[in-house]
């Protein structure tokens, strides 16, 4: 189904020229073809410059285009809504047909299982947390922050990992993703997006919805890691 996306809307407040809504109009037509493409047939197709699109994707509050491209495809991706399960706050869905979020608790998050964190950058503030609190709470629980988990895994941990990225594209969450499901266990990924690739591959995928997913340097205001704090809290006292 053809959706209309209002770029107006969606970039608000941002005093973009007839020229500029233009181009954000061509790229949400088709993300998936422009992306193929490249930035310079989109600049030949809209007779403008490669700098001029690099502007406009700075004036937006993208690092550059590819961030931007990244954001748009976000925006227009389809998912298959009646797998999505729709919170107050977040969504959630799981490769494993889960009744609810107390379901979802004790099938990943009971104390016969180790529990591995991982997240970088500001991410780390809500792992370290939750690692002091799962300690307190008596669970076998491993920070991987400078850890690879082949050194830290043993068959009888059981382990769930649990990711956590705003973007849902960082490379260090997607390595420790892929080396768990080499050696065995189960992987809770929280994100901003949940077409993510850390989403797609992930067990059960948390998603926070945030205003700029692909605000990579963090410059903006954000609820999400506060957020992802709270919803971690919520799901182990559910355990």
């Amino acid at each position: 189904m053809n959706k209309t996306f209002h770029v107006g809307r969606i970039f608000k407040n941002q005093n973009l020229s007839d020229s500029e809504i233009k181009i954000l109009e061509y790229m949400f037509a088709s993300p998936e073809k422009i992306k193929k493409e490249g930035i310079r047939q989109l600049a030949k197709s809209n007779f403008t410059s490669t700098a001029s699109i690099i502007r406009l994707a700075k004036k937006l509050g993208y690092s550059g285009y590819n961030e931007l491209i990244f954001d748009v495809k976000r925006m227009t991706s389809d998912i298959e809504v009646n797998s999505i399960k729709n919170e107050d706050s977040f969504s959630w869905n799981s490769k494993r047909p889960l009744a609810d979020l107390n379901e979802l608790s004790k099938t990943y998050l009971n104390k016969d299982k180790y529990i591995y964190l991982y997240g970088e950058g500001f991410c780390e503030f809500v792992t370290g947390y939750i690692h002091r609190k799962l300690l307190v709470k008596k669970y076998n629980v491993i920070l991987l922050h400078g850890l690879e988990i082949p050194i830290v895994h043993e068959k009888e941990h059981n382990p769930t990992l649990i990711v956590i990225s705003k973007s849902g594209e960082n490379f260090a969450c997607i390595r420790k993703i892929e080396q768990l499901a080499e050696l065995g266990g189960d992987i809770i990924a929280i994100t901003s997006n949940y077409n993510s690739s850390i989403s797609a591959i992930s067990d059960v995928s948390l998603s926070i919805p945030v205003s700029h997913v692909a605000d990579s340097k963090n410059k903006e205001f954000t609820t999400f890691y506060g957020d992802s704090i709270n919803l971690l809290e919520d799901l182990f006292s559910r355990v």
